[in-house]
């Protein structure tokens, strides 16, 4: 059974992350992120980018894929448009706990994804 709970607008609860450990397994997770900008939030973004990209390199991530989001083909768009698209892949969620628990990512990556985005999806995948 799937944990669910509404979540933070921003930032990952990480007592609810602890309570997915068990539901993740031993194997990869895959994470799927949708953003979408505050007005002046791309520009800065990349401040995050430096916090984030070395504590990916430290929990031994890969980031498969960062874009430009592109046009809706199927669904309902509603209000969801997005402006980026992170596929990362991390080999357990161990690795992906201890990204978002490091002291760093708690202070700097929530004050700069404060200060930059507007809306965020991240969800959080594992195999089948």
């Amino acid at each position: 059974m799937q944990a669910t709970r509404v979540c933070d607008p921003l930032t990952p609860d990480l007592a609810y992350c602890e309570k997915i450990r068990s539901e993740a397994g031993e194997g990869p997770i895959i994470t799927l992120n949708l953003v979408r900008f505050l007005p002046e939030g791309r520009e800065k973004f990349d401040e995050y980018a430096q916090i984030s990209g070395p504590l990916l390199e430290k929990a031994r991530a890969d980031l498969l894929f960062l874009g430009n989001a592109g046009p809706l083909v199927a669904g309902r768009a509603g209000d969801e448009s997005w402006d980026l698209v992170a596929v990362v892949r991390f080999a357990n969620i161990d690795r992906f706990l201890s990204m978002v628990t490091d002291p760093t990512y708690q202070i700097e990556g929530r004050r700069l994804r404060e200060s930059t985005l507007e809306r965020v999806i991240w969800l959080v995948t594992y195999p089948v």
